[in-house]
């Protein structure tokens, strides 16, 4: 029943997601996924991956005050998730992936925008990708593996975008 009740829970939490990053506003991004958290967090709980639900937990507050701050706000978060990491024994260095993703994670929403954003973005994600198939949350790979496909499709219009206005800005 348990097992049941973690894979309703992610389907939810990925669905939200998805639809999070359709969004082309970073603001309502962020927001959304913030509240995908909540169900990940359920998920991950249930599945025994305490340092990945802690990691989730935490997140749920980096992307919401993502939305409407920047600057040195990241360090805060990027330490707590390293002490997850040390405090929390992993079984092996896998384990930690999800403190890693996190921090990396933090930093980008924290601190850029465009192009930079979306490439470290792809690495969080290829961290997670990593990380769930290693530990048999198949949920959670399939998601990030979406994920990593929109995530390239964006990079890819944006970069068209940007290559438009500057040959625009040349006319």
């Amino acid at each position: 029943m348990e097992l049941l009740l973690a894979n309703v829970l992610a389907v939810i939490g990925s669905i939200v997601h998805i639809l999070a990053l359709s969004k082309p506003c970073d603001k309502s991004m962020k927001k959304l996924t913030s509240l995908s958290c909540l169900f990940m967090a359920g998920y991950f709980f249930l599945l025994g991956l305490p340092i990945a639900g802690i990691c989730t937990i935490v997140t749920i507050a980096r992307y919401y005050l993502s939305a409407n701050k920047t600057g040195i706000i990241w360090l805060p978060f990027a330490f707590f998730y390293f002490l997850v990491a040390i405090v929390i024994p992993p079984e092996n260095l896998i384990h930690v992936f999800p403190a890693i993703a996190s921090i990396i994670g933090t930093y980008a929403l924290f601190n850029m925008s465009g192009l930079s954003f979306r490439f470290l973005m792809l690495s969080m994600t290829t961290l997670w990708i990593l990380y769930a198939i290693y530990s048999g949350a198949y949920i959670v790979a399939a998601k990030e593996s979406i994920l990593f496909v929109s995530s390239c499709f964006a990079i890819f219009q944006i970069y068209k975008n940007t290559k438009f206005e500057k040959a625009a800005l040349q006319i």
